[in-house]
């Protein structure tokens, strides 16, 4: 129960944008603004740099309902010290979040597609205003949440022509945040870490 509160406390951290390391969405494959877009995206140590927390906020990601299925998929990409690269994917399906890796490119730059034989865990959405729902085992803490957006990013600027009638107190996004063990990457201290929308 204390690692679920600990968990909770952090993810409120976490999305504030507090200890931010990288965000990023890739242009080269340019998805169009009705499709999920990132709206943001966090990355963090813990105190004693055991384990990682990644964090990103997506609009559009779950279609009219938290229990539609659509075709998309969020990755995380992360580049350690050793120049090793690993992604970690999100995918909804009825109601859930599946969190899939970390899985290890055979060569950098290598394009990936969605992997789910290395299942991570999954977690129910919590719906807006509702109280949060986590997944927590010895080794992940998951958790995914509709929520209003917090701030317009310098991405809306950058690939978004209508930023500027964005309206953050009616504009939803869901919120994806996951912690786990720094030693599923190699145990690096320094991490180059991007996110991005694919199509299964």
């Amino acid at each position: 129960m204390k690692k679920i509160k600990l968990f909770l406390e952090l993810v409120v951290f976490v999305i504030l944008g507090t200890l931010l390391i990288s965000s990023g969405e890739n242009d080269t494959n340019y998805i169009p603004f009705t499709t999920p877009k990132i709206t943001n995206s966090y990355s963090s140590y813990t105190s004693d740099y055991q384990n990682i927390v990644l964090a990103a906020d997506v609009q559009n990601f779950l279609g009219n309902s938290i229990y539609e299925t659509n075709h998309f998929y969020l990755e995380f990409n992360i580049t350690n010290v050793n120049n090793q690269e690993f992604v970690i994917q999100a995918k909804a399906n009825k109601g859930r979040i599946y969190f899939y890796g970390p899985i290890l490119k055979e060569k950098v730059m290598e394009e990936t597609i969605l992997n789910e034989d290395y299942l991570l865990g999954s977690v129910i959405i919590t719906p807006k205003d509702s109280e949060p729902l986590s997944y927590v085992s010895e080794e992940v803490s998951l958790f995914a949440g509709v929520k209003n957006r917090d701030t317009i990013s310098f991405l809306d600027y950058l690939f978004f022509p209508n930023s500027n009638s964005i309206d953050k107190e009616t504009e939803e996004v869901l919120s994806l945040v996951i912690e786990f063990p720094n030693e599923l990457i190699a145990n690096s201290h320094q991490l180059a870490i991007w996110t991005e929308i694919k199509k299964q």
